[in-house]
């Protein structure tokens, strides 16, 4: 009987160590009890990705795996299988962490829903042929910075559900500064403001603006292509069917609200009309991490900073850096696109750039939340 315990024991080690060495569990053999405990180190080690994914698609950072979103294997996933497996890492890293996908802040009266964007290595930036793609027309040589690269988030954060709106910008920071648009429905992007003005209200809430890599990874969300549903056909300056569902520019932005901005002017439009502005958020589809308006609406200040010489320079633009964030220069790095730029422009790797006391009509920002010791 003793010889039973210690034989048993034995393989319990040494089925351990394998799930570990493996990076998933063991599959089931035995009875219900063992599958049950197996289920969950699957889950623990794989993050739920099926063995063929993880064991092909891992990163380990300095002893904590993290899921590899620039390996070869899960570049040639299909879009559709890039976003299932994208929500799939996201919701057990969350259960693992015991941290929730979705995260409430209350401040002076006003909700700000935040989402669990996990760590994870990713391809920043486009490729060449995405970039002679939207140079062909005009040659733009700010689209020359977005080189491919290698990038690594070694923690999780949480950032905005949406950009943050009218309605919360004033609960917190009152009518000094005002919108261009006033008579824009509440609930649309706060605009008109400059990087130091997203300062203030950052640190009245306790939160700050995302790293550039903390917004792209968090936009494409485990895709890899223009937007975060793949590459869009550009038939027209302003038309590209395939952002309708997903952003506001300048191809379907119209509205009804006075002072909105004329339109007539705008060349090869998908939708015919007169007036544009920005529009309330949510009313395009997510990305996979459940995050709304990453592109089109309002174009996004990130934390970096940079030099302009016709494009955005910056130091850490290369393979393999961990969390970079750019200190070089003084003007501040802007992401997504906005409402009245064509579509070249709504893209997951679009830089652009003002000065950060530039309060523009077409600028807004989303905050992010940091998670202590959440690597891995």
């Amino acid at each position: 009987m003793e010889n039973k315990k210690q034989n048993t024991k034995s393989i319990k080690k040494q089925a351990t160590k394998k799930e570990i060495r493996l990076g998933y569990a063991l599959p089931d053999t035995k009875t219900k009890s063992i599958k049950k405990t197996t289920t969950k180190k699957e889950a623990q080690l794989g993050y739920g990705l099926p063995e063929t994914i993880w064991r092909r698609c891992r990163y380990n950072h300095y002893g904590n795996w993290i899921l590899d979103m620039a390996e070869d294997k899960w570049c040639s996933l299909s879009i559709e299988d890039q976003q299932k497996y994208a929500k799939v890492y996201q919701e057990n890293y969350a259960k693992i962490k015991d941290l929730p996908v979705k995260k409430n802040l209350y401040l002076k009266g006003i909700e700000i829903e935040m989402i669990l964007v996990p760590p994870a290595r990713f391809y920043m930036g486009s490729g060449q042929k995405e970039i002679d793609s939207v140079k062909h027309r005009d040659n733009a040589v700010y689209f020359d910075t977005e080189i491919k690269h290698r990038t690594i988030i070694s923690q999780a954060y949480y950032l905005g559900k949406y950009p943050i709106t009218k309605i919360q910008w004033k609960a917190l920071m009152g009518n000094r500064i005002q919108e261009y648009f006033k008579n824009s429905p509440l609930f649309t992007p706060m605009e008109n403001i400059s990087w130091d003005d997203c300062q203030t209200f950052c640190r009245r809430a306790g939160l700050t603006l995302p790293s550039e890599a903390q917004w792209e990874h968090a936009c494409r969300a485990g895709v890899y292509g223009m937007g975060y549903k793949g590459d869009f056909e550009i038939k027209g300056w302003n038309n590209a069917p395939g952002l309708d569902s997903i952003a506001w520019y300048a191809g379907n932005s119209s509205v009804e609200y006075e002072d909105a901005y004329d339109t007539s002017g705008w060349a090869e439009k998908q939708y015919e009309y007169s007036k544009a502005g920005p529009q309330p958020v949510g009313k395009k589809e997510p990305n996979a991490f459940g995050l709304y308006d990453m592109l089109g609406n309002v174009w996004e200040w990130c934390m970096d900073s940079c030099d302009w010489e016709s494009k955005a320079i910056t130091e850490n633009y290369k393979d393999d850096v961990v969390d970079p964030e750019s200190q070089k220069g003084i003007r501040r790095i802007l992401r997504g696109g906005a409402w009245c730029y064509n579509a070249r422009y709504c893209r997951c790797a679009t830089r652009f750039s003002y000065s950060p006391f530039f309060r523009v009509l077409n600028v807004g920002f989303r905050v992010l939340l940091s998670i202590p010791n959440s690597k891995g």
